[in-house]
């Protein structure tokens, strides 16, 4: 049985998955993501609309869950991937690899972007840090 935040969920998924090529309406996404609708209509929603609102829910989780340690981290509540340079970072590794032709299966570009942010993060780490090997939130910034 369902609570009131389940059926909630359970709506705003309905409601999320029902637009697209297939042309399902939201009551009839609903009654495929119940079980009580057309084999059509539960194919679509469960096996291509669903997982596709449950990664951008965990996405979102992820992106907020970063915002926060770094806000954390850095003690300031309007801390963002600008203040250390990650952006720049990803977007530089990200643009040296288009330069270079770097492509990779899956998609070399985010690759890169990933692995120029982590690096520009680290970078940001390692000078903030003094002779002791402690790391100040104003050195850091």
């Amino acid at each position: 049985m369902l609570g009131g935040a389940g059926l909630l969920v359970v709506l705003l998924v309905a409601i999320v998955a029902s637009p697209g090529a297939g042309g399902i309406a939201t009551r009839e996404a609903l009654a495929g993501l119940l079980g009580r609708g057309d084999e059509f209509s539960a194919h679509v929603v469960w096996r291509l609309r669903v997982p596709r609102v449950l990664l951008g829910a965990l996405v979102g989780a992820s992106l907020a869950l970063a915002g926060q340690l770094l806000q954390s981290l850095l003690r300031n509540p309007l801390a963002d991937p600008f203040v250390l340079g990650v952006s720049s970072g990803a977007a530089f590794a990200s643009v040296c690899g288009l330069a270079l032709g770097v492509s990779l299966a899956g998609g070399g570009h985010p690759l890169a972007a990933a692995v120029g942010a982590l690096a520009a993060a680290g970078a940001a780490w390692r000078l903030a840090r003094d002779r002791g090997g402690r790391l100040g939130t104003h050195r850091l910034i």
